[in-house]
């Protein structure tokens, strides 16, 4: 939490306005993808209610507005990117660089030090950045949610209840896959290095010299071997895990979809909803589906983007003597 209150403060200290106007051009992009559900559910209604009246046409005009705000927001957001980035890296590279140069000789000779280094020096000023587009985009998924959750309520009272309940569990099965792959791939990444290093032996002629000089290619090849296998054993657990959870998450979205074809249907059926309604459903069946990838997906980003960032903090810290 105190890496996460670091990275905002300061993507907002060094770049004020540009986070704030891409923060809020975030949200605006996400709650604008909202209403092509209300349009559409407008544009089939007049269709069917006024054939080609004027009804139909306002709808189209709205759905042109609609396309051109989108396009006009995405612009905005490439350029308000450009700016801050720009501003971000000229100011965090200027303060790392003060930083090392103000640490005292000892650090220097630290393997800390150079620990850290290592691991920072690699642009770490795209970590502010990264994590924060993917936590404005988290932002505007949860209120892109929360403005279904209004429609859902509108449309069936009681029944959003069922709604809730099924949507909350698709993503959080979906936020499953993404945390144990995650999870299951930084476990395996360390003998996958090992494996690696025993496979170059054998692409290095200085090396296999080596190897046929002193005969150790039975030694190197039952290494490769053994590495091998605990690595396809780690990538075999981590496909079975994700499909577990994915499964999961298609067994919700399924009941979900068919409870919702089911409600509305039946209410378009007796009348009480326009068929525009029911369009509009199927649309945000796909809709949420999508915004629960994107969600698990930037998510997990924002952490790992931020967890990046301790050690640029701990960086700091040796210069205060912690």
């Amino acid at each position: 939490m105190k890496q996460f209150s670091y990275m905002l403060h300061t993507i907002f200290y060094y770049a004020p306005g540009e986070s704030a106007a891409y923060l809020a051009a975030e949200i605006m992009s996400c709650l604008i993808s909202f209403l092509q559900l209300i349009l559409l559910q407008s544009v089939v209604d007049s269709f069917l209610q006024n054939s080609l009246g004027s009804g139909i046409w306002q709808g189209v005009l709205f759905l042109g507005i609609y396309f051109l705000f989108q396009v006009l927001i995405q612009n905005g957001k490439e350029r308000l990117q450009f700016g801050l980035e720009k501003k971000v890296t000229l100011a965090l590279g200027t303060h790392i660089a003060e930083t090392v140069h103000s640490l005292d000789y000892p650090h220097f000779e630290s393997e800390t030090m150079y620990d850290l280094v290592e691991k920072i020096s690699d642009k770490p000023y795209e970590h502010f950045w990264k994590a924060f587009y993917s936590f404005s985009k988290v932002i505007g998924i949860l209120l892109q949610l929360i403005a279904v959750f209004g429609y859902l309520l509108y449309l069936s009272g009681g029944g959003v209840g069922v709604s809730v309940v099924l949507i909350v569990l698709i993503f959080y099965f979906d936020y499953k896959i993404m945390v144990t792959s995650d999870a299951l791939e930084n476990e395996r990444i360390p003998e996958e290095r090992r494996m690696k290093y025993y496979l170059n032996l054998f692409y290095d002629k200085k090396y296999l010299y080596e190897i046929k000089i002193m005969q150790t290619k039975n030694f190197f090849m039952k290494r490769i071997e053994q590495h091998m296998d605990k690595v396809y054993k780690k990538r075999l657990e981590i496909s079975l895990h994700t499909q577990k959870y994915y499964g999961i998450s298609c067994l919700f979205l399924s009941l979900w979809t068919i409870w919702i074809f089911a409600f509305t249907g039946l209410q378009v059926y007796q009348g009480a909803l326009s068929a525009g309604v029911f369009l509009a459903c199927v649309k945000m069946i796909d809709m949420v589906s999508g915004l629960s990838g994107d969600f698990s997906e930037e998510y997990v980003e924002c952490g790992e983007e931020v967890q990046k960032l301790g050690y640029l903090k701990k960086l700091e810290g040796l210069q205060h003597g912690e």
